[in-house]
Order: structure tokens, then sequence, then C-alpha cells
């Protein structure tokens, strides 16, 4: 997500105290461009973004500040400039003469929130503090209703109607999934964005609505070299596949042929079309049920040069590495290739979620690999880079040597 440096910051901040009234086109279009970097904002079309620039109105909240209250009439609704705030659900039993109150989520730069209850004309389901200091852009009821009510309402009944068609809500009722978009955020991401940065401390769960996330693992280098160790070297490995110059050994191979093959010239020789299925590049949530091929990102697949006098010793690099364990696509429960995604509080799933959807959810934690499962899987997959590095070497020797030469046997 991109973020507004100070300087448009501060350009933006002096352009909004002007009354809304007062704004020249001018002012619109210089609003407009700060705007740009903010993730919601940019997604919304050109004539909707100009005329939020004349009607949104600028507001500052220190810390602790209640944004929205629960239970309330709505009034308007907020688009988040920096800072972040949180999401309280209050569940009162007054049959038992219980109260509890807990923290659903936390809303952050980029985020829309009380828009749902303008669009459903509900009172405010949950209540939202300022967790930090926050910026946002505030829009009355009248100009939301002119504005943005009709782009809205369409891209919520599309959400709770895409819910509803997933494997994972197909027991859910239908007022509970409204309820649940209700309750949840719906974001966009540029290709190359972080999603979720540690998915074990995500409040949320993510559901891909379009476009495509990777799911990646961070590499430790010195685990991976102390790994590759362990699990077997990998020059003896590499000897023991079938090479080229193996293959020259063999006595079925006549004479006869090789010196055929030696005196055809290169141009004459007629190319096989590459296989179309030599490898998987990714997989998805709905077709991947092994974790067999790993794919390195952020890395090339360059591998050690090997000479004939030894190996290149393995120096651990100080750079990130990154492995991509799966690609999540559409329906998809995590590095953005420009995805819309779903972010509905864990908390309010596992609250609401039947008994089916809650044992679904779990297969999918449990299909994720163990961090022993992806060190092996990383090894096995170097291992096999190493000797394709090795058997196209020996084929380019191979091809390079002059059309004279002979085999003997």
């Amino acid at each position: 997500m991109l973020a507004i440096d100070r300087g448009d910051f501060e350009k933006l901040k002096r352009l909004l105290y002007i009354c809304p009234k007062e704004r020249s086109q001018q002012d619109l279009r210089q609003i407009q461009t700060c705007l740009k970097k903010n993730r919601t904002f940019q997604c919304l079309p050109n004539k909707i973004q100009l005329q939020l620039c004349h009607a949104v109105v600028y507001q500052e909240c220190e810390a602790g500040t209640i944004v929205i209250r629960q239970g309330h009439v709505p009034s308007e609704c907020y688009l988040i400039l920096s800072g972040k705030l949180k999401v309280i659900w209050d569940d009162a039993n007054f049959k038992a003469q219980t109260f509890t109150s807990e923290i659903l989520c936390e809303a952050e730069e980029g985020d829309f929130i009380g828009e749902i209850c303008l669009l459903t004309n509900t009172n405010r389901s949950a209540s939202i503090i300022c967790k930090s200091d926050v910026e946002l852009l505030v829009i009355n009821k009248e100009d939301f209703d002119c504005i943005l009510a009709d782009l809205l309402h369409e891209q919520y009944r599309a959400t709770c109607n895409f819910l509803r068609k997933l494997t994972l809500f197909s027991s859910w009722p239908a007022e509970e999934i409204d309820f649940l978009v209700h309750c949840s955020l719906q974001r966009f991401y540029r290709t190359g964005t972080t999603v979720v940065p540690e998915s074990l401390n995500s409040s949320f769960l993510v559901v891909v609505k379009s476009g495509r996330c990777l799911i990646v693992t961070q590499l430790d280098q010195e685990r991976i070299y102390a790994h590759s160790n362990e699990m077997q070297n990998f020059s003896s490995l590499c000897d023991n596949f079938i090479t080229i110059s193996s293959l020259k050994e063999k006595k079925d191979l006549t004479r006869r042929l090789w010196e055929t093959a030696q005196r055809t010239p290169l141009t004459q020789m007629p190319r096989r079309p590459r296989p179309q299925t030599a490898a998987v590049l990714c997989y998805s949530l709905r077709d991947r049920k092994a974790f067999g091929d790993l794919e390195q990102k952020g890395v090339g697949e360059k591998v050690a040069e090997t000479k004939r006098g030894g190996r290149k010793p393995k120096v651990a690099s100080s750079a990130p590495q990154f492995l991509k364990i799966r690609a999540l696509e559409q329906g998809g429960i995590f590095i953005s290739e420009g995805a819309e995604c779903i972010f509905i509080p864990k908390k309010l799933f596992l609250d609401k979620a039947p008994v089916k959807s809650r044992k679904m959810a779990l297969e999918l934690v449990k299909s994720y690999p163990s961090e022993s499962i992806i060190m092996e899987n990383y090894a096995r997959h170097q291992a096999w880079n190493t000797y394709k590095a090795k058997l196209i070497g020996q084929q380019l020797e191979r091809q390079a040597m002059p059309t004279s030469a002979r085999f003997s046997f």
C-alpha cells in the first residue's frame, strides 16, 4: 500500500481546511492527486473521486476517542488517512445479566468504516475506538447517498453473494452472512504488496475475492545450510543421477549411431517441441494436495557454479529470501499479485460459524506444511536445480565439440 508522504499530507490538510463550497477545480485536482495514494480511494472511479474531493471534511482524533458507538443511528462514514482503530463488539445477555466486550479486529489506513450501516439503514453493529492518533475523512449521510451509495451497495451485495457460493459458508444462514459482511473489511492491494505480514498473529480470516495472492515463508540462511548438510551432500546426490556421460558408456548404444549423430549438422536436426507439462509454476488452494515442489521467490534460479576442481563454498546472504508455498486464487483463504480481499474477523467467524464450517476452516489450517517439510522440500528443490544445471552444462559441452570428433567404445 502506498503511503501519503508528510509533504503531501501537509498540503492535503491545508486544502481540506478550505470550506467544501469554496474549493476551486484546481483545489479538487490537487486533493485528488494527494489522495490517490490511499488504497481505497485510488480504486474509485475518477468521477466519484472528484465528487468526494468536493464533499469530504478532514478530522483529527486522539487515541482513545470513540468514533462510532454501537447501537447509535449512523449519520456519516469515514475513510482512514492514518492511524489505527479498534473495532469492539459488545454482547449483552439481559436474561443472564452478563455483558461482554471484545476486540474483533483493527482498521487501518485505507479502510472505509461505518459505510455499511448507511447502506442498510441499521444502527451501528460495533463500536470503533482510536488505538492511536488518527486522521480521517468524514463523509456525511447526504453526500454518501448522492456519491457512494449505489457503488457500495452493488459491491456489498456482490460480496454477500460471493461468500454464499463458497463451500466454507454453504451452511451459514443468509442473515448471518449479511452480518459477517457488515463487520468485515474489504481491501484492494496492488501487485507486490504484503497483505498479511504474519498469519499467526492476524485477527482476520482473509478470503481472496478477485485477483491472486501468494503464501510465502521467509528463509533463515544459516538454518537452510545447516539443514542441507543434515539432509545429504548435493554433489553426491547429483552423482547418482543419470547423466549424458553415463549414457554414452552404455554398451547397447552402437558406434554407428553415435557417428551418424556427430556427422549430422545441427541445423538439419529436427527440433523437438518443449513439453508443456514439464513443470508446475504454482498451485491453487483448490487443486493443491501435496507440497512436493516449492518455488523460490525473490531469488533467481541461478545455482553455484561447479568447476572441475571443486564447488564454491556457500555463504549465507544477508538479504531475506522467500519461498512460495502456494498460490491463492479466487475463493482461497500473502503477497499480493493484484487482489481484492475480504477481511473477516476471526472471533466473529468462530462465534457465528456452524459446526460444519468450523471443521472446514480447521482443515484449511491443517493443510499448511510444517517448517521441517518446507526445509526438506527446499533442499530437494535445490538438489534438482543443481542436477539440472549440471545436465545442461554437459549438453552444451557436447554440442560445442568439433563435428569431426569420434567416440571410442
